[in-house]
């Protein structure tokens, strides 16, 4: 059975010595730190010392590397969200594409960037998605905590694991508000812990049974994405 692992929005390590610089349309070039990175896009700093200043929805050039090695990645991106510091100023950058050079990039950048999607989002409180469990007969209805392209964590009832205990793998379904289609795939229980009064699974899809219904979940990604961008950005007001 293929390795089942969580993929998550991540920081880089220490040791990574990820180099990262951005280039304006002018040309000019500005070094910054790397805070967060996915699939779709990345959180950077600038030090005030030299900071670029860009609008919102403005493209720029992101340059990303690492210390001691040849591979470079030129990306582009637009600004999503900037917040002023006292020493520096962050941005949020959306990627004009999804990553799909992976397989370039030293293995160190390739940690960085994996190719099935790194960016987990919740849905809207306001649209929650219904989700279903099926085990031959057996059914178990929950809803999703979480979703990313490679799996889902979803809130189920605690009696829930007394049918499902030795059960490594089901079929599971639900519908994205941003499409009218039906998931429908194979996943497996990777990992189950106790919360508050219910129980949460961590569910990772089959590879196979995915690929039908990638395009729905990378446009609910995205569509998710930006709007948790929008309500958590910050408005400088001198």
């Amino acid at each position: 059975m293929e390795e089942r692992r969580k993929i998550y929005r991540v920081e880089p390590e220490k040791d990574h010595e990820i180099t990262f610089s951005l280039e304006n349309a002018a040309g000019e070039v500005f070094e910054g730190e790397v805070l967060d990175v996915s699939h779709f896009g990345i959180a950077a700093r600038f030090p005030r010392e030299k900071v670029p200043t860009l609008s919102i929805g403005e493209q720029a050039i992101l340059v990303i590397g690492q210390t001691n090695a040849r591979t470079l990645m030129r990306l582009k991106a637009r600004t999503k969200n900037r917040v002023e510091e006292e020493a520096s100023r962050r941005y949020g950058f959306q990627f004009d594409e999804p990553v799909e050079r992976a397989k370039e990039l030293a293995p160190q950048l390739l940690r960085l960037f994996n190719q099935r999607n790194a960016y987990r989002v919740e849905p809207d409180p306001e649209e929650p998605i219904e989700i279903i469990l099926r085990l031959g007969k057996h059914q178990t209805t929950g809803c999703i905590k979480d979703i990313s392209m490679t799996g889902v964590c979803a809130i189920v009832e605690l009696a829930s694991d007394v049918a499902l205990a030795a059960v490594e793998e089901v079929e599971i379904s639900f519908c994205l508000s941003s499409s009218d289609t039906t998931v429908k795939l194979n996943a497996w229980i990777c990992n189950r812990r106790s919360h508050d009064k219910s129980l949460l699974y961590g569910l990772q899809f089959s590879p196979e049974s995915v690929k039908s219904f990638e395009t729905d979940i990378t446009n609910y990604i995205m569509h998710r994405q930006r709007e948790i961008l929008q309500q958590s950005a910050y408005y400088y007001q001198p």
